[in-house]
């Protein structure tokens, strides 16, 4: 019986696999970043080993994460145990077109994909979670949209490992979609009912190990040696199990949903506040204290946006139209509060702190004194009681990371670029001068992120990647004296970092990671590397195919000339980059990348001929040590003659070039193309 109650489950059941967090906490400096979701225990990744305890019940699993390369290497893990698994897997991204984050996001994403009405849903970070647990769950499920396991004695809950009937949460992920937050437990708050399953008291004692989350590094060995029974048994007990049937009529929700999709991003005129109060109204009424409290949430944005320091000047609310927010941000901290009361009558206490604490995240938009005092009195409490902690996330930012160490060193280097940018483009001064800077701005930020995966102090190469090309335009032109930009570029970095008080060695670091760039005689060291990896990161894959039309544009350059003088260096920059970039992780995003800007490249050329605009061949030709992908139109435009190629070397001013110099055998027409050979052998830049 039991056999057959396992196999029905797993005939009728989906997963849902959380993966889409940072894994900030779990990261030590001086250490590559590291993806938590794929640190092996034993010889299988917390990934894979949460993938085979969910299987167990169900038939097809959704993984949810952030992005595509996460996406791609979650893949290539799954792929090395899908002879172990019967279950369907797949490997899905956020929606993007949901404003809410979090865990909020990545179930409201999965969603999307059931292929059934039961699910349930797990993050990839608990390898203890059993089977038993997911199937008790499910068999307690019944009609109920949402079912969680809950310790009855602090009223604290698992929020994210549940169990749905996907067809009865009703309209609660639709508005939820439309709501820039992401609590783990607002689904929960949000359903029309939910069960909150009691784990049994002699359970207890192993229960925080089996739910136990693998958030840090330093302790990870550590919880690796608890120790776990082999079989559990019953799990849960319905005793002390409490149901919550909050009966929502649905018209004022259809109407909140259809209100913020209307007015998502939209500029707050009295009407409309006018209408978010009317709005406000009928949901109280209809004592739907959660959605009441999220349109109060909405709403405190809108107030924001009148004390905006002046920076709104010629949009600021009249004293009725300030005087409405306010008031309905003050109803939104008595619904949550109402809210918050109502879960503390039933013991669930995880959601009375939460219900607490986005009230006095409202109050302390208003500066309410009293309700603050109050309302951190009482979340300290609850934090007591359920032996929660703050949690402390690291920050991992680009602009913070600078601002802190260096205040107004951004702007600084951003005034001095452009203005070298603009004298360069006098010529042309309805063009903005402000793609150089956006490009610096772009390889710093991607440096950032690739020191970061590489373990490295990332101050140093960010720096030095925002200032690589601070000297391109110096003096109003492209290699004044015949210099290379990176010396300049040095020269530029000397001076503002000096100017900020960066210390001597530090500059060095700066300076070398520069001119290593070009200069063959300099060791192109770790900081070096990062830079170089980043700069080309910047003209590969989707973000180097919008870079390639931007810059063909601001040069004057339309698509026809663009493809013949211009998309032979991409495609072959592209082909070679996986060969060429200088560091671990660089190599691995230029490989994806690369792929991406030769197939968008390869439609465009298809598309082209297609419509009879042109005919191009793309030719490979092996050099030393490379290869160069030459884009042939198949016939000379002046007089349908047939192009040849001569290929020659040149010593150019920071290299030695490949020239591919394009030759028609009918008339005089011929067109030069040249290639940095270093930066498609041995990795230095052009």
């Amino acid at each position: 019986m039991m056999s057959d109650l396992k196999q029905s489950a797993k005939q009728n059941v989906s997963a849902i696999i959380l993966a889409g967090g940072e894994s900030n906490r779990f990261q030590t400096k001086k250490t590559p970043w590291q993806d938590k979701t794929l640190v092996k225990i034993g010889n299988e990744t917390l990934l894979t080993r949460t993938i085979k305890i969910v299987e167990q019940i169900a038939q097809n699993i959704i993984i949810v994460t952030k992005n595509q390369d996460r996406k791609r290497a979650y893949q290539k893990a799954i792929s090395k145990i899908a002879d172990e698994v019967s279950a369907e897997i797949q490997v899905e991204i956020d929606n993007a077109r949901f404003f809410c984050f979090g865990p909020t996001r990545g179930i409201l994403s999965g969603l999307e994909f059931l292929q059934t009405t039961k699910a349930i849903i797990v993050p990839s970070d608990m390898p203890y979670l059993r089977r038993e647990i997911l199937q008790e769950l499910i068999n307690n499920l019944g009609d109920c949209p949402l079912i969680v396991p809950l310790w009855p004695k602090t009223g604290k809950i698992a929020p994210l490992v549940l169990a749905m009937n996907a067809n009865k949460i009703g309209l609660a992920p639709l508005i939820l979609s439309k709501i820039r937050r992401g609590r783990a437990d607002d689904l929960h708050r949000a359903v029309e009912a939910c069960k909150f399953l009691a784990i049994s008291p002699a359970k207890e004692q192993i229960s925080n190990n089996l739910f136990l989350s693998i958030n840090k590094r330093a302790n990870f060995n550590v919880l690796l040696n608890r120790k776990i029974p082999e079989t559990i048994g019953s799990f849960f007990t319905t005793a002390n199990s409490i149901i919550v049937n909050n009966r929502h009529k649905q018209k004022p929700l259809q109407e909140l949903f259809t209100f913020l999709k209307r007015t998502a991003f939209l500029y707050p005129e009295q009407e409309l506040v006018e209408e978010a109060l009317s709005l406000f109204e009928k949901l109280s009424t209809n004592k739907l204290h959660f959605y009441s409290g999220l349109l109060s949430s909405v709403i405190t944005g809108w107030k924001s946006l009148n004390s905006n320091n002046g920076k709104n000047a010629g949009h600021y609310f009249s004293d009725n139209h300030s005087s409405l927010i306010s008031k309905i941000v003050k109803k939104g901290i008595s619904a949550y509060m109402t809210e918050a009361k109502k879960w503390g009558k039933l013991g669930i206490s995880f959601l009375e702190l939460h219900a607490y604490s986005d009230a006095s995240f409202l109050a302390r938009k208003l500066n309410l004194k009293n309700e603050l005092d109050f309302l951190d009195e009482t979340i300290g409490a609850l934090k007591t009681k359920m032996a929660l902690t703050n949690r402390q996330h690291k920050e991992y930012d680009f602009c913070k990371m600078i601002d802190n160490r260096l205040p107004g060193f951004l702007s600084k280097a951003r005034k001095r670029i452009q203005q070298a940018e603009t004298r360069f483009n006098e010529e042309s001064p309805t063009l903005e001068t402000n793609f150089l800077w956006d490009h610096s701005l772009r390889v710093g930020r991607i440096a950032y992120q690739l020191a970061l995966q590489e373990g490295v102090e990332p101050l140093i190469p960010s720096l030095a990647a925002i200032l690589h090309d601070a000297g391109k335009f110096v003096l109003g032109s492209y290699h004044p004296d015949q210099k290379p930009e990176e010396e300049y570029s040095a020269s530029i970095a000397k001076d503002l970092l000096t100017t900020e008080g960066f210390s001597k060695i530090a500059i060095s670091k700066v300076l070398t990671a520069i001119t290593a760039l070009y200069n063959e005689q300099l060791p192109c060291n770790i900081n070096c590397q990062i830079v170089h990896d980043a700069d080309r990161l910047d003209k590969l894959g989707v973000l180097g195919i919008a870079n390639f039309f931007t810059k063909s544009a601001l040069r004057g350059v339309n698509l026809g000339k663009a493809v013949v003088t211009n998309l032979s260096r991409e495609l072959t920059y592209a082909y070679m980059a996986p060969k060429t970039m200088l560091t671990k992780t660089g190599r691995k995003l230029a490989q994806t990348r690369s792929k991406d800007t030769i197939n968008y490249f390869e439609k465009l050329l298809e598309e082209l001929k297609n419509f009879k605009i042109g005919h191009y061949y793309i030719k490979k030709f092996e050099i030393e040590n490379g290869t160069l992908l030459l884009v042939i139109p198949a016939l000379c435009n002046n007089c349908e003659g047939q192009f040849f190629v001569h290929l020659s070397k040149k010593q150019g001013l920071k290299c030695e070039k490949i020239q591919a110099k394009y030759l028609c055998n009918k008339c005089e027409e011929e067109y030069l193309v040249a290639f940095c050979l270093p930066i498609l052998t041995k990795g230095k830049m052009e």
